[in-house]
């Protein structure tokens, strides 16, 4: 039996359990509390009328369009629309997502790729192959 060596290394930085799905909204909770300010990428567009709240990042190329609201701490990533009048709060939505029509988002981890029209995700990890790994509420998700 070939015999191999291990070393203990101490660990002081911030630590997060990943056994169970909702697990996923403590690590976000840990991205989202780095966030300062609101920082908008050069080549996005928010409309006049969105709403920014709070400690918000927006993404290269994301469209926020007119009536919807982001309350920080939030994420908006690359190429992901936020609909009119749609709602996200406390959450991370990643890349190339929709976020449609009078859609809310709250306390919601959505990965890359996810659609979402006329809804309410709501304390909710979710995938885009339409896994729902939280609590999801009334989503009618395309995908």
């Amino acid at each position: 039996m070939t015999q191999h060596v291990f070393k203990v290394v101490p660990y002081r930085g911030p630590w997060n359990a990943l056994k169970f799905p909702w697990h996923t909204l403590d690590v976000m909770n840990y991205y989202l509390s780095k966030i300062s300010g609101k920082i908008v990428a050069e080549s996005a567009f928010v409309a006049p009328s969105a709403t920014l709240i709070g400690d918000v990042f927006i993404g290269e190329r994301a469209k926020v369009f007119p009536g919807a609201a982001i309350v920080g701490p939030a994420y908006i990533g690359a190429d992901t629309i936020v609909g009119n009048n749609a709602l996200v709060r406390q959450s991370m939505v990643l890349n190339h997502c929709n976020v449609g029509y009078t859609t809310e988002v709250a306390r919601s981890y959505v990965a890359d790729h996810c659609d979402m029209h006329a809804c309410r995700v709501l304390d909710s990890a979710c995938s885009r192959r339409g896994e729902l790994l939280g609590g999801l509420h009334d989503c009618q998700s395309a995908h």
